[in-house]
């Protein structure tokens, strides 16, 4: 009996789930920044290829280029892009991982500022891809953001 409850018990602890969670690591935030700048350097070039690139497949590619243009031809050029707030979050559950990068950006474009939000997702080993961008204002624009 005593050798079935230890077996037992062995059983319990090698199956249970091992999770870890990670807030704002300097890694984390660092690919972040690297994400927001490369993300912005193609809006500002409206380099579709590139954007799209570096997007989830679940969006659209004419949706993204019928936003960047919409966007230009209305806001103009990019000035400049402050990020104000990053948020990171590492998951891993039985060495399965992933990190959701929460970005929020104020875009100085030459016909106004305003705030942006990007989410952007890594599942494992694959690159980070964008998954939403989201426009925080009562711009005409709110309706052309790409989201899920």
């Amino acid at each position: 009996m005593y050798k079935i409850i230890i077996f037992l018990f062995i059983m319990l602890f090698f199956s249970c789930d091992e999770i870890i969670t990670l807030k704002n690591e300097p890694k984390d935030i660092n690919d972040a920044d690297k994400q927001v700048v490369l993300f912005y350097e193609n809006l500002s070039k409206k380099d579709i290829s590139n954007i799209y690139k570096l997007c989830d497949k679940s969006l659209n590619k004419n949706e993204i280029e019928s936003i960047v243009l919409t966007r230009d031809s209305i806001l103009g050029k990019i000035n400049n892009v402050d990020i104000v707030k990053i948020e990171t979050e590492y998951y891993e559950k039985n060495n399965v991982s992933k990190t959701t990068y929460k970005i929020i950006t104020d875009v100085n474009y030459e016909n106004g500022k305003q705030l942006e939000k990007l989410i952007f997702l890594k599942i494992e080993s694959n690159p980070i891809l964008l998954k939403v961008y989201e426009i925080y204002d009562n711009q005409p624009l709110d309706n052309y953001g790409f989201t899920k």
